[in-house]
């Protein structure tokens, strides 16, 4: 379809790309703080701040952004994107190291990681799920939850980097 308008990615390309459930946009993470939001058939979209290392889809209106300083504990903010100059709300925070990968499983779960430890007591590849039910409240309430304490392990491996699910609902 052609180039990106107003795409400056870092020199380690695009963060994330990731399209919406009903295939009718996409998000684009350029790794140098911006988030692009473009319409999948005339690339028509804008452009906003945010730092971000990974994104998911929370439904079509809804962005779900992995983010954070190295050596801080990182969160995890959600943007509508139909308002274009609307402030993230952070959903999840106290994430004891760096951001990593989120995913929605078919229910509307959320899971999300520990990147790289620094700060605990979770640790690199801590992996925790979130009930549609809790994330949704938080939302509702504009109340954030807490990594370490309201999240519910479900493994601890090498690396939460990238996350997802396949067409079996298998996490991977």
């Amino acid at each position: 379809m052609g180039p990106l308008p107003g795409l400056h990615a870092s020199p380690f390309g695009a963060l994330f790309f990731k399209i919406s459930p009903d295939g009718s946009q996409f998000a684009v993470g350029d790794g140098n703080g911006k988030i692009g939001i473009f319409d999948m058939t005339d690339l028509s979209g804008h452009w906003f701040t945010m730092p971000h290392f990974d994104a998911q889809w929370a439904d079509n209106t809804r962005l779900a952004v992995t983010h954070g300083e190295f050596g801080e504990p990182s969160q995890v903010s959600c943007v509508n994107v139909e308002h274009h100059k609307a402030k993230p709300e952070i959903l999840i925070e106290n994430i004891g190291g760096a951001p990593a990968g989120i995913a929605f499983d078919d229910q509307g779960n959320l899971f999300t990681g520990n990147g790289f430890k620094t700060a605990g007591p979770s640790g690199t590849g801590t992996i925790k799920y979130f009930p549609r039910s809790l994330w949704q409240w938080g939302m509702a309430s504009r109340t954030s939850l807490d990594f370490e304490t309201q999240g519910q392990l479900i493994v601890d491996i090498l690396s939460a980097s990238s996350l997802g699910f396949d067409d079996q609902g298998n996490l991977h």
